[in-house]
């Protein structure tokens, strides 16, 4: 598959949901970020896989001058650069819910990968999806009378030469 093909189906599939509720549930995530690379006034940053912007948005509050690029958005590719001092840093950004059925509801309606997959299968199947789902969920991510998803997430970091 073509590089542009591979990019125009990624981009419908992340852009199903409507990815605001996801962004909602990972202000820790954009917190830390913001506090590890301490944006400045006059510093130039290309924020990648920006998502809803979140955190291109706080970067430009503090007065980087930012550009955000989103596969789901994105028209074209940002010109490639050589990187020094690459870092990265990574952390565990926890999303509680009542039980299973809300992280369903969540992720079925909100994150793209997940829709499009809801969407895909006939409705038998799409129900089957369901109910393993909210059961593995109830079981396997079980904690303190609910559901708690640890999400890991990196981040990659650098300066460009």
């Amino acid at each position: 598959m073509a590089f542009e093909e591979l990019k125009q189906r990624q981009s419908a599939v992340w852009g199903k949901g409507p990815y605001q509720r996801i962004t909602e549930t990972i202000h820790d995530i954009h917190e830390r970020v913001i506090d590890r690379l301490d944006p400045q006034s006059g510093v130039k940053w290309l924020d990648l896989a920006c998502g809803t912007g979140a955190v291109a948005e706080r970067a430009a509050e503090r007065g980087a001058d930012v550009t955000g690029v989103d596969l789901a958005s994105a028209r074209s590719r940002p010109r490639r650069s050589a990187l020094r001092s690459v870092a990265s840093t990574s952390g565990v950004s926890p999303v509680r819910f009542a039980d299973g059925e809300g992280y369903w509801e969540l992720f079925s309606t909100s994150y793209g990968p997940t829709k499009a997959l809801v969407e895909g299968p006939d409705h038998e199947r799409r129900e089957e999806l369901h109910r393993s789902w909210v059961e593995f969920a109830d079981s396997e991510l079980a904690d303190n009378g609910g559901v708690e998803h640890k999400r890991e997430w990196i981040l990659v970091y650098g300066t460009r030469r």
